[in-house]
């Protein structure tokens, strides 16, 4: 609670995780924020904590290089720093709240439809998240030279393009974590969906899920072919 009331008090927007996970609890999570929506999970110790993204951008590198990068170009301006288990992440201020995700050689940065577990969350072999020595919650502007970085760099997506000749029974679905898209037996995705509902999540593609539901998957499967 007191992780929780501090960063609400520097404009942050905390949620709930689940432990040991990256996965944010219910859906539609990053809308219509409030105290009273989220403090509640923070009684206890049950769940990771959060931030939303979108106002606040998350930047880090996952290379030596990448990490060099981003130092040399964000020295000179204090900002919030924090360690994850393979990363250190830099917050900033986003000049464009609209702005979702870019990855280029090993640097990421992440906005809005996504968020950043911060401390005190602990990772799923018992580390825990740390602010770096010296931190404090005052976000500033992102630097220019970072942001005109990635605008020299960016190279819009291709848009998804519908396959001319799509396999029968298969349907295209968005992935709720990473908004890509990708083609599924409709039967498949029925049943997935609907395991993805008791975990209180919402679909996600293999690269993005951090639970198994092949357990529930197997248990809906059965139930349905009992009901036959």
């Amino acid at each position: 609670l007191k992780f929780f009331d501090v960063y609400v008090k520097n404009g942050l927007k905390p949620i709930a995780v689940y432990k040991n996970t990256k996965t944010p609890v219910g859906e539609g999570w990053n809308k219509n924020w409030s105290i009273e929506k989220w403090r509640k999970y923070f009684l206890d110790d049950r769940y990771n904590m959060g931030i939303i993204l979108g106002d606040i951008i998350d930047v880090e590198g996952d290379s030596e290089e990448a990490n060099e990068l981003i130092n040399r170009m964000t020295e000179n301006i204090a900002h919030p720093m924090f360690r994850s288990s393979k990363s250190v992440h830099h917050l900033f201020r986003s000049p464009d709240p609209s702005f979702r995700i870019w990855k280029f050689q090993g640097l990421e940065i992440r906005g809005n439809g996504h968020q950043s577990v911060v401390p005190p969350s602990k990772h799923k072999y018992g580390e825990v998240y740390n602010w770096l020595k010296g931190t404090n919650l005052v976000i500033p502007d992102v630097p220019k030279e970072l942001w005109q970085y990635y605008l020299d760099n960016y190279k819009p997506p291709r848009h998804v393009q519908s396959r001319p000749k799509t396999k029968e029974g298969y349907v295209k679905t968005e992935c709720k974590k990473c908004f890509k898209m990708f083609y599924i037996h409709q039967k498949r995705l029925r049943i997935e969906v609907q395991a993805f509902r008791q975990l209180d999540m919402s679909w996600m593609c293999h690269g993005c899920r951090e639970v198994d539901v092949r357990d529930i998957c197997r248990t809906i499967r059965a139930s349905m072919q009992d009901n036959w």
